[in-house]
């Protein structure tokens, strides 16, 4: 399990209100089968600066699943 106490929450917040405002609700609808590519980016950066690896945005997947 990864440590959560070094999560960078302000910085994924600050990145998920710039994609809302930017796209509103449709980056929740399943044509976006990838995630949003902006958010793709700014979690590749985390990563990047965190764990010093060299990955991009095209290379992370998000996946929200909705159970009914």
């Amino acid at each position: 399990m990864p440590e959560i106490r070094h999560f960078p929450f302000r910085k994924w917040y600050e990145a998920e209100k710039e994609v809302l405002a930017q796209d509103g609700l449709k980056v929740f609808l399943k044509d976006n089968s990838c995630g949003h590519a902006v958010l793709r980016h700014e979690i590749a950066q985390i990563t990047n600066l965190n764990r010093h690896t060299h990955t991009h945005g095209k290379s992370i997947l998000l996946k929200c699943q909705t159970i009914i």
